[in-house]
């Protein structure tokens, strides 16, 4: 049988006696609080019961509920059912189980959502068991009681053998609307979208929906998450593994009411093996007994293993942290196969209901302390002629009993047992865990396993859930403290986030602060880095270094383990999420937004700008000395780290005001607005987190910066963090052309993704359930933490650090100096420094540092060493710069003067070469004519491609520029001030921070300019940059031929800059369409191209849509822009997608097709209706 990797086998003999003994006592009474989650809680008042597909989809099955009056007393419960058919009563008295048909058409069938789910109301405590027959197929599966649900599942899919019938699982909601978040193992298909391994599925379930999903491969290990409580069944709709096919189904426990302590007893009518799911959420350690005696196995968060148990052969299981346990009886001769719950021995009960399937052979397996057995009874009288077999290396002993009509209870007053339920008939089989009447009480926290924590409630152990507060900052001056209180403040210096106030020896000490700077060329403040202090370990983050973090300022690859797992550090969406032992977790999108959650266990034990956490927003601005602060710069002030000159207040010039006219305007849905847009895209999450001071912030920050793109995006952004953080989903609000996220190689960008479950160092970290938007890398593929690379491309990960291949780094004062080799690990050997050399950490590096600063610097040719102090940088010797201008004369960068009258887009210069130290850019002009006039052309367009944004200048927008297709009014800032666009004089000029700057006068004049960092690094009609112009024109010389042909080289390889009108030498007469960027627009040919919301844009991978562009860009040119002529065009390329079998939408409309219609206003270009004013400010 291969049952795959993750399958363990076990042997037939018994097992030593070295499995760890417990005492007797011990036992069964360590209870846990959520006993009444698994079999000590069959009872209850409310039940979802759903019925997944068994076996085909043919309508013939029998559906039934099997309903049991459970509890003391001689009470009749009265049941009412709830479903589509409308409302059912039912009697049933006590100890007595009766089988109540369910309409056959509620079977849920394919991977979709449904509304079959009968809800069970009683009036006094019942068990419910769900039943599903089908010919040859049947399963069955005891219901858990609404009160008993959680919010977080593992499935488990057993698969078999055969490649017939499909693993499934099936979520049902409660009585809210529910959000689910599933990330999936397996393969499958969900309103009409494919999902694989590793790919969230997120979506909204109405009142008692469900929703099932199917797949042809194995969903075991899937996890889901959920907002609010949700029942989750999983099986397989007809599964074989060795004799016959049966339908098995089980619902599972909540991850809360998982076990570390599990006797799963053999099942004695079994002649070969079965298996025994283990599935942990927690990276845990695993002890069971096998042939050989104890095994230990490490397993990861998330994962699941099969173990493989012979006939006859009992295991007894324990784990560090709790873990889900299945048995999968695979079948026999005549018996098929079931799936059943196993509960944990802390789940035990001193009394069962025997509800069995009516019809059937029926058994049951007990378990009880051996010491305890002779006290057993069945029916309330003793059991002698039960067998009991001793279980080796434990203290309990197991029986199998078969079970008549007649058996209807087993009790043991004096310990706690388990009991699991199964029955054959002809070629089918079931079972479930045994229905519990009765459970001890637990006596201290001591016996209870709390998912948070334990609190003594009037003499009793309660489990109580952790509450936790959020304070934080967002866009570097706005503020929200632990108890709600917002303010802004402005201040550049280092600030006290939050910190322990208390002289409490039981609080782990920590602080955080915010390293904070003045924003270039804005009169907002902006966050540099973060920093956490925990014992001796510091932790910064700092927001231009992606993938990493310094600890104790060394720089560290994510993720990373610190303090023997005190602290985990990990990549999380676009940011980093830093997460301690203790409950503090802080979150920074490594832009402009910081999270700080603490658990309520500090509540009135912290100060800092975070406030002092005492539920009492009136008084968070209190300083050490007991007095309130009179405003938040003096509160800001007090919490001043003295680290280097700064300052707490802007200047009153530098301190802009928005005026109420222009606020009106941002509050706009085109603008801010969108944040409370109720019907937006954000909707969902209002009632969750307040929009509002996320919009007012958001309002201010486009007012200080001028309407710069970048903040109106990175406001947004915070919002949809927090949203995420709350478990909360939101909708597509980015799109191609408003704030995309660029994504490296290997990874595309979601809306929901889960970095930290994907990276080379495995499942190392317990990563969060909510998810965040970032960059998914893709199937095969892992992030080393600053890109996607194949797995087997990964270095090291030893003691809680990543270490990428052949990195080399110095350990223990530079005494050792070790490198990562791939396969093998990280090998050191002893080092040391030389005498012009000390030990030293520059810029996160620890390593040997010439006293010289600038002998060791390797500088690129036409740079020079500039000493700073102890350190020292590389700066260009000169700057070059390359002109086109009038008619157009071009001069490149190594001076060499030449006229072409080219009238195409060609690439002004360009960043070549593979020095991984240079900012790639790419600089293209197009040429116009202009007045007629054949033999002269000039500049007309501009694009600069940098920093993964398209920036263009187009002749005759003065004050203008288009930022990836989008109008925008000067002054624009993007990537963080990196780039800057901005108006000089009478000209627009970009700059950015590695010295490349482009100028045009929106007429005819263009300027580059570029440091020599770029020396023999650059090509285009600039030239190399080599200082050797006579080579800038290869065999050119005045040769116009050669010249013209040197040129046609480069011209622009980008789809959008193809013209067919253009040339690049005219010698008589030429074509001339002097209003071809009118008829290449959206509302005329440009609809063929249009991606984004284009009606033909399902056709551009089957038919390639330059051709008919060109094609229709000459024909309107001819026809001076005749709409028949358009049409014309437009009905040829539509006809042509649909021959090939392309989907194409309503073109007629947005080209003005329509005789009666002759120019439709365009679609707004972004789904929620966004207008292309959004950018406008």
């Amino acid at each position: 049988m291969d049952l795959g990797p993750n399958t363990v086998s076990i042997g037939s003999r018994e097992f030593g006696s070295s499995g760890a003994a417990m005492a007797l006592r011990g036992t069964w009474w360590l209870l846990l609080s959520f006993c009444a989650l698994s079999s000590c809680s069959s009872g209850g008042r409310e039940f979802l019961a759903v019925f997944p597909q068994n076996d085909d989809e043919s309508p013939s099955a029998t559906l039934k509920l099997l309903l049991t009056r459970q509890g003391p007393g001689d009470r009749v419960a009265s049941v009412t059912l709830h479903g589509p058919f409308g409302t059912r009563e039912v009697t049933v008295p006590p100890g007595v189980t009766k089988a109540v048909p369910i309409p056959a058409h509620l079977e849920l069938t394919g991977s979709c959502m449904a509304n079959k789910t009968v809800v069970v109301r009683a009036s006094a405590d019942v068990a419910v068991v769900a039943m599903s027959a089908k010919g040859y197929t049947v399963g069955a599966t005891a219901l858990l009681p609404m009160p008993n649900l959680g919010t977080r599942y593992y499935v488990v899919t057993p698969m078999g053998n055969d490649t017939y019938g499909m693993a499934e699982l099936v979520v049902v909601a409660g009585a809210a609307i529910t959000a689910v978040s599933i990330t999936t193992t397996a393969t499958f298909q969900y309103a009409g979208d494919t999902y694989v391994p590793g790919a969230v599925l997120r979506l909204f379930l109405q009142p008692y929906h469900s929703l099932q999903l199917q797949s042809s491969q194995d969903f075991t290990g899937t996890a889901v998450v959920a907002n609010a409580p949700v029942a989750v069944l999983s099986g397989h709709t007809c599964t074989k593994v060795t004799a016959g096919y049966d339908f098995v189904v089980e619902q599972l426990l909540p991850t809360v009411a998982w076990g570390r302590n599990y006797v799963v007893p053999p099942n004695p009518v079994q002649p070969g093996t079965d298996l025994i799911y283990v599935v942990t959420e927690d990276c845990n350690t695993v002890t069971y007994n096998s042939s050989s005696g104890e095994v230990t196995m490490a397993m990861a968060a998330g994962e699941a293993r099969a173990l493989v148990v012979n006939h006859n052969s009992p295991l007894h299981l324990t784990a560090v942290a709790a873990v889900q346990v299945l048995l999968f009886f695979t079948g026999s001769s005549w018996q098929d196969p079931f799936l059943l719950i196993v509960p944990p021995v802390t789940a035990h009960c001193t009394a069962f209901h025997l509800s069995t399937v009516p019809g059937y052979y029926n058994h049951a397996i007990l378990i009880a302390p051996t010491a305890a057995t002779a006290a057993t009874t069945l029916n309330h009288q003793p059991a002698a002629a039960v067998k009991w077999h001793g279980i080796p290396g434990t203290e309990f002993s197991w029986a199998g009993i078969p079970v008549s009509p007649q058996t209807r209870s087993a009790e043991n007053p004096q310990a706690p047992m388990g009991l699991l339920v199964f029955g054959f008939e002809s070629h089918t089989g079931y079972g479930f865990a045994g229905l519990c009447i009765a459970a001890p009480e637990p006596v201290s926290c001591e016996d209870l396993m709390c998912e948070e924590r334990c609190e003594v409630v009037d003499g009793q152990p309660k489990c109580v859930q952790e509450t936790f507060s959020t304070c934080w900052l967002t866009s570097g001056s706005h503020y929200r403290s632990f108890d709600g209180k917002t303010f802004d403040f402005m201040g550049t210096c280092t600030y006290t986030l939050t910190t322990l106030c208390s002289s409490d020896p039981t609080f782990p000490a920590f602080s955080v602060e915010v390293q904070k700077e003045k924003k270039e060329n804005s009169k907002v403040s902006s966050i540099g880095s973060i920093n956490v202090h925990i014992n001796n370990i510091t932790v910064t983050v700092v927001r231009a270094e992606n993938g990493m973090v310094r600890v104790n300022s060394i720089s560290h690859h994510l993720p990373a383990i610190l303090g023997e797992g005190q602290i985990q550090v990990y990549p999380h969406g676009t940011g980093v999420l830093l997460r301690t032992d203790f409950g503090l977790v802080v979150r920074y999108n490594l832009a402009q937004h910081v999270t700080l959650t603490v658990p309520q266990t500090y509540l009135g034990h912290l100060c800092g700008l975070c406030g002092n956490y005492n539920r009492q927003r009136d008084d968070d601005f209190h300083l050490s000395n007991g007095q309130l602060a009179p405003d938040a710069t003096a509160f800001g002030s007090a919490w001043k780290t003295k680290d280097r000159p700064c300052e707490d207040t802007c200047p009153d010039e530098e301190c802009s005001t928005c005026s109420k006219e222009k606020v009106l305007v941002l509050q706009k849905p085109n603008y801010c607005g969108l944040l409370t847009a109720p019907e937006g895209p954000f909707g969902s999450c209002h009632s969750v987190v307040d929009p509002t001071p996320y919009s007012q912030s958001c309002v201010h920050n486009l007012c200080v910066t001028g309407g710069d793109t970048g903040a109106l995006c990175q406001s947004i952004q915070s919002y949809v963090s927090m949203c995420q953080d709350a478990g909360v989903t939101v909708g597509d609000w980015r799109t191609p052309f408003f704030c995309p996220l660029p994504c490296p190689s290997n990874s595309t960008y979601s809306l929901c993704t889960n970095t930290c479950a994907k990276t080379c160092a495995g499942r190392a970290t317990m990563c969060p359930q909510t998810c965040a938007e970032g960059c998914q890398c893709h199937q095969g593929s892992v992030s080393d933490g600053q890109g996607c690379i194949p797995e087997e491309q990964c270095g090291c990960f030893e003691d809680g650090r990543y270490y990428k291949p052949h990195e080399v780094v110095f350990q223990d004062r530079c005494r050792r100096r070790c490198s990562c080799i791939p396969g093998q690990g990280l090998t050191c050997h002893d080092h040391s420094c030389t005498e012009d050399e000390s030990c030293e950490i520059r810029e996160g590096v620890l390593g040997c540092i010439n006293k010289n600063p600038c002998k060791s610097l390797r500088c690129r040719p036409k740079e020079r060493c500039r000493p700073r102090g102890s350190e020292s940088r590389c700066v260009p010797a000169l700057v070059a710069t390359c002109w086109a201008w009038g008619d157009p004369h071009f001069r490149t960068f190594d001076g060499l003067e030449f006229d072409f009258q080219g009238t195409c887009t060609y690439t002004m210069a360009e960043s070549h070469g593979n020095d991984p130290r240079l900012e790639p850019f790419r600089v293209e002009a197009r040429n116009d004519i202009r007045g007629g006039i054949r033999s002269v052309s000039y500049v007309s367009v501009v694009n600069i491609d940098v920093y993964g944004q398209r920036v263009s200048f187009h002749h005759n927008e003065d004050g203008k520029v288009r930022v990836n297709g989008e109008l925008a009014l000067l002054p624009v800032f993007l990537v963080d001030g990196r780039l800057r666009i901005h108006p000089s004089g009478l000209r627009v000029t970009l700059d950015t921070d590695f010295g490349l700057r482009v100028s045009y006068d929106w007429n005819w004049h263009l300027f580059i300019d570029l440091p020599s960092s770029f020396f023999s690094h650059v090509r285009g009609l600039c030239g190399n940059f080599n200082l050797q112009p006579l080579d800038d024109i290869p065999e050119a010389g005045d040769d116009i031929p050669a010249l013209v042909a040197w040129a046609r080289g480069w011209r622009s390889s980008d789809p959008d800059a193809q013209d067919p009108l253009c040339w690049d030498h005219c010698d008589g007469e030429c074509p001339v369409c002097e209003e071809k960027e009118l008829w290449g627009g959206n509302s005329y040919c440009g609809i063929i191209k249009k991606s984004f919301q284009g009606p033909f844009r399902a056709c551009h991978a089957v038919v390639k849509p330059q051709e008919f562009f060109g094609s229709c860009l000459a024909e309107l040119c001819r026809s001076h822009g005749a709409r028949q002529v358009l049409c014309r065009v437009l009905e040829t390329y539509a006809a042509t997608c649909r021959r090939s079998g392309a989907t194409v939408g309503d073109w007629r409309t947005p080209a003005g097709c329509y005789p009666q219609r002759p120019q439709a206003p365009q679609s707004p270009p972004f789904p929620w209706g966004l207008s292309s004013q959004a950018l406008r400010v």
